[in-house]
């Protein structure tokens, strides 16, 4: 009965990846961000977290946990072989390996040598040591094992090496994803399936249908139920796929009744198309025992109907969030993704209708593209306008390289369904190259997949794809003469239907492309008489490439170098985190892993890789220098070796001195080394010192300041870490987080400084200039105004900015501000003025000599105006005044004609912004996709709103989220209110009135019949109110001639009503709700 066994299988694996590693020497840095890395990947993971003494025996939980596990990770580290406990653990997963079932291992080299591992040095003297506690028997079975752990493909790092921890890590994952797939979207569907699977009875044989349209996952959910259940109490569990076939082979199905009869059965029959086939499984189903539970697969839904399958689970699209995960996975292998992809995402998303299969390979094919060629592959499918599979596919193919395309076709043709091992070999053999490079390719642009059982398998629309392009060709065959052949489309069409016996090809001498003998494909291998021959140096003008198999009609080929070109960002500072290390320490481990993490979150960090002992900075500007000066925050890596390199103390009092003539944040990391050794230059530190004092004896000055900076830094707030105080990674998480609350990072700045800077034309002399930025309250007209006049200020002869004008003229009065501007342009600290008549005169007698960059913020009156900067008049050639008002009326009556408006964020800009509050990463989570969008649709693109909310939702759960963003929709945040209420407050008691009537009563509706409804409370000043509001942004009306609000600032408006009476909405002066109008009735 072996024919059946085949359908019989075994459970599932409970644990993806099982660790191996010695606890001391890895189970805080190198393991643990391991560890953490898979799981934040979905990988469930084994990690034993106990310390196993000497002689101590694997525990039962342990063996089980290793023959769970498909793929096993061993970290061999210099003491791996002293623990017996390892030891023992490499012989039994090498068992679990022998018994196959699609297992795979990774040995990962932690800076020991892979090559003779058992007769190493270190691994020879600790296997020694063990001949105290065990026999000769029991320590040969280790070193057999430690060098078959050898013989497989694995990771090395090298101490000395380019290569940092966590970009090994990364390769790890990317290797585990490729043998271990986490299908997004399954669990809910699964539970789905399973509820119908198990809410009936369990008398009698209960059937569940799935069912779909192709390519929508079917197979996946079935998959994912059968292993759920794998170990759920039934007496079998079979898979059958093929079902055709195997109810045409009537042995088989006499010899799988045998087995089944009247047995509790947990049985799938997959992918069912016609009556007939339903009929006969229905009918073998029912004799299976009771309580066995069968699902049949289909596409149609009235096929599983009209045989009394009622319980039909109907597979759905992916939501935006499922379609989010999936791209982010494929495109990234990673479960997050910076806010500049996320258009991109959204177009795909919208493109694919959420269907998985071409997601999938969309997303595939995008990985490792910057934004620009994300933007030029994306075009490619737009244009596939019916969204066709194949084509969608071909697109895939096509960016392949040619030997990849090749070995593709192999497979297809020749290997599918062989375990990966043997196709290794298989294409090694053929192509006398080593083919793993090119297979991770294929697997990563999701055209193969390696199964459960290890074997390599292609989704059916890949084959179809390559069969399709095959017959396409076919088809051509009339037109094809054999004085044409230039490629091998044509060649493949002649060697299909004009030499069905074979010919030597040298003879076909009116071939075009034999200047030199031909390699032949993959699909002419078995012809007799055709000769494989090399074309090498044939001259590309005529030569036939591979590639014009798939398609290139054309034989002439230009390839170029594809140039990718940075997303240019322009930020104030270059650098958001400065880190200064000891580079022998850490750079390898622990920094590069904050680094990584800084990075992940969007912090442009500055981290220098290569280290020169002994290099010192120089007096002029270095790379370092400037660096220093151009970075937020800088964290300072104390660790044993720090304070032995001159170069890192240099660094140090570069940093102390920038940051305390720049108020620059300073974060120290004591890692493994005591604060107060640092401080007092005492144990490892004095020691360092010492040897300076020795070497630069003739230079004491500077060993006496490398001391005080030593202990300046030593005295500020940071982190300690040491043995015992957990894992690494969760310092970087801190670490991280100490730094966000440090950056505050405006956000859109870029366009909008380069608009500004061209009507500022801060280097031209001639003439001065008057430049008004207006727009409604927490708009960032503050924000735009400070960065202008930080970018051109060193161009000036005198400076001031003026803050809060409003606010202080009724708190001091015009003459202060006066005072202010001459003290901070001319030096006249002590000046006392009479009156603003008085101030006038002296300003302009200051003024009109210097080249002035003046800033006066917030103006709300035109005497703030009058007296603060008068006419043009008042200033030297080349001044350049910048005011800032919500009210584009008051420039223009003060005769300012360069006005700039400050519009809302566009998309992309709000949604990095919201991220940067409520995530303090400009990364996107997909799991919250649904909720920022919201977020978004609500805010507007508002800064301040988006930044309120943004906070407002830092740290909570999806579920928090909804909550809170219910709270927002309905009754608005009171902070917000208050803030925006200060464009309300600006208003005179007429223009109040008509805002709150808008609010209240207008929003949408159209402007001539506000006016009309309106007129008889407002007169004539009904238009002048109408300006009023649209000059402060509090309304707009839209290209229908409609009065349009902007959400916020509406429950801000009904708000304010709203308090006139809390508890007695009838004393309000409007009601607009029905319930309290009907209340009050």
């Amino acid at each position: 009965m072996q024919s059946f066994r085949r359908w019989v299988e075994p459970k599932a694996f409970r644990y993806d990846v099982f660790l191996s590693f010695r606890g001391w020497d890895t189970r805080f840095s190198f393991t643990g961000f391991l560890y953490k890395g898979l799981f934040d990947h979905g990988f469930r993971t084994f990690m034993d977290d106990r310390e196993i003494d000497k002689g101590s025996q694997i525990p039962q939980t342990l063996r089980e946990a290793i023959e769970d596990s498909r793929v096993f990770i061993v970290v061999l580290s210099a003491n791996f072989a002293s623990s017996s406990f390892c030891l023992d653990e490499v012989v039994l997963i090498l068992q679990e390996f022998a018994k196959g079932k699609g297992r795979w291992i990774l040995p990962v080299f932690y800076y020991v040598d892979p090559s003779h591992l058992a007769d190493s040095d270190s691994y020879k003297r600790a296997l020694e040591d063990q001949t105290e506690w065990f026999d000769s028997q029991r320590i040969q079975i280790w070193k057999t094992a430690l060098s078959k752990l050898a013989t497989f493909s694995g990771l090395r790092l090298i101490r000395n090496g380019s290569i940092l921890e966590y970009q090994y890590i990364e390769l790890i994952l990317k290797e585990v994803s490729r043998h271990v797939t986490c299908p997004v979207g399954l669990s809910h569907r699964m539970s789905k399936v399973n509820k119908l699977l198990f809410s009936g009875s369990d008398v009698g044989v209960h059937m569940v249908g799935i069912c779909g349209e192709a390519r929508i996952g079917k197979t996946t959910v079935a998959r994912g139920v059968y292993n759920f259940n794998s170990d759920t109490g039934f007496d079998h569990y079979c898979y059958f796929y093929n079902v055709g076939d195997i109810l045409s082979q009537s042995r088989f199905v006499n010899e799988g009744m045998a087995i089944l009869n009247q047995k509790k059965v947990f049985a799938i029959f997959e992918d069912i198309n016609d009556s007939k086939q339903l009929k006969n499984i229905i009918e073998l189903a029912y004799q299976f025992g009771s309580g066995s539970k069968v699902i049949i697969t289909a596409r149609n839904k009235g096929l599983l109907q009209s045989h009394g399958i009622e319980s039909i689970y109907e597979v759905e699209r992916f939501s935006k969030t499922e379609a989010f995960q999936l791209l982010i996975l494929k495109s990234f292998n990673s479960t997050s993704v910076s806010a500049d992809y996320v258009t991109i995402f959204n177009r795909v998303e919208t493109y694919a209708l959420g269907h998985p299969w071409t997601l999938e390979v969309i997303g595939s094919n995008l990985s490792g593209k910057s934004v620009e060629n994300c933007e030029s592959a994306l075009l490619k499918y737009e244009s596939i306008t019916n969204r066709d599979i194949q084509k969608i596919l071909e697109e895939s193919f096509n960016a392949l390289e040619k030997c990849q395309q090749e070995m593709l076709i192999h497979i297809a043709l020749k290997l599918k369904e062989l375990e990966l091992g043997v196709v290794e070999d298989e294409l090694c053999n053929y192509y006398k190259v080593c083919p793993k490079k090119d297979i991770r390719v294929l697997l990563d642009k999701s055209l193969i997949k390696i199964n459960e059982h290890g074997q390599v398998t292609l989704h059916p629309s890949t084959q179809d794809m390559i069969r399709d392009k095959i017959a396409r060709f076919e088809s051509k065959s009339n037109e094809i003469k054999m004085s044409n052949i230039t490629c091998y489309t044509k060649l493949y069409w002649y060697w299909n239907h004009s030499c069905p016996h074979g010919e030597p090809l040298l003879e076909m001498k009116e071939a075009q492309t034999w200047a030199k003998k031909v390699e032949l494909p993959v699909f002419m291998e078995e012809k007799p008489n055709w000769q494989r021959k090399s074309i090498q140096n044939c001259k590309s003008e005529n030569l036939g490439f591979w590639y014009c198999w798939v398609g290139a009609e054309s034989v002439k080929a230009c390839w170029m170098a594809g140039s990718e070109r940075s997303s240019s960002r322009v930020w104030h500072y270059e650098f958001d985190v400065f880190i200064s290390f000891r580079g022998e320490d850490t750079r390898l481990g622990f920094v590069g892993n904050l680094y990584k993490a800084l990075t992940e979150k969007g912090f442009h960090t500055f981290f220098r890789e290569k280290l020169v002992r002994g290099e010192e900075i120089a007096a002029s500007p270095s790379v370092v220098e400037k660096a220093i000066q151009h970075s937020r925050v800088f964290v300072v890596v104390f660790s044993q070796n720090y304070a032995s390199s001159t170069r890192c103390l240099e660094e140090l009092l570069s940093i102390l001195r920038f940051s305390q003539d720049n108020r620059r944040p300073v974060l120290p990391v004591f890692y493994y080394v005591d604060p107060s050794d640092v401080g007092l230059q005492t144990g490892i530190y004095g020691e360092a010192l010492a040897m300076h004092e020795k070497r630069f004896n003739s230079e004491s000055d500077k060993v006496m300041k490398w001391r005080k900076a030593l202990c300046e830094a030593a005295a500020l707030s940071g982190w300690s870490f040491k043995h015992g105080d957990g894992y690494e990674y969760e310092l970087i998480e801190k670490i991280v987080e100490g730094a966000s609350k440090k950056i505050n990072r405006p956000v859109g700045l870029q366009y909008r400084m380069l608009e500004l800077n061209g009507l500022l034309d801060a280097a031209s002399l001639s003439g001065v200039h008057l430049i008004g930025i207006y727009g409604v309250g927490g708009i960032g007209k503050t924000t735009l105004a400070h960065a202008l006049y930080d970018s051109v200020a060193v161009q000036f002869d005198a400076l001031c900015f003026l803050d809060e004008v409003r606010e202080n003229a009724m708190k001091h009065g015009l003459v202060h501000l006066q005072q202010t501007i001459l003290a901070e342009t001319v030096g006249e600290k002590d000046i006392r003025l009479p009156s603003v008549k008085q101030g006038i005169t002296l300003l302009k007698q200051r003024l009109q000599e210097k080249r002035v960059l003046l800033v006066l913020d917030d103006i709300n009156e035109s005497e703030q105006l009058k007296a603060l900067v008068g006419s043009p008049g008042w200033f030297g050639p080349g001044s350049r005044v910048i005011i800032t008002t919500r009210d584009r009326q008051l420039l223009e009556s003060h005769g300012v004609e360069k006005i700039y408006e400050v519009e809302n964020l566009a998309d992309g800009e709000a949604l990095e912004l919201l991220c940067w509050k409520a995530f303090k990463t400009d990364k996107v989570y997909p799991d919250f996709i649904n909720k920022i969008y919201r977020a978004l649709t609500y805010a507007s693109g508002l800064p301040l709103a988006l930044e309120v909310i943004g906070s407002n939702l830092f740290g909570r759960e999806i579920v928090e989220w909804e909550y809170t963003l219910d709270l927002y929709e309905k009754i608005h945040d009171k902070d917000i209110q208050k803030i925006l209420k200060i464009s309300f407050d600006a208003l005179d008691e007429h223009e109040k009135d008509l805002f709150l009537d808008i609010a209240c009563f207008f929003k949408g509706c159209k402007l001539a019949q506000v006016e009309s409804i309106v007129s008889g409370r407002y007169g004539d000043s009904l238009k002048a109110t109408i300006d009023v509001l649209l000059e402060k942004t509090l309304i707009k009306i839209d290209e229908h001639g409609r009065v349009k609000m902007h959400d916020l600032i509406q429950q801000m408006g009904r708000e304010i009503v709203r308090q006139e009476s809390p508890k007695h909405p009838g004393n309000c002066s409007r009601l607009w709700s029905p319930e309290d109008v009907a209340d009050v009735l």
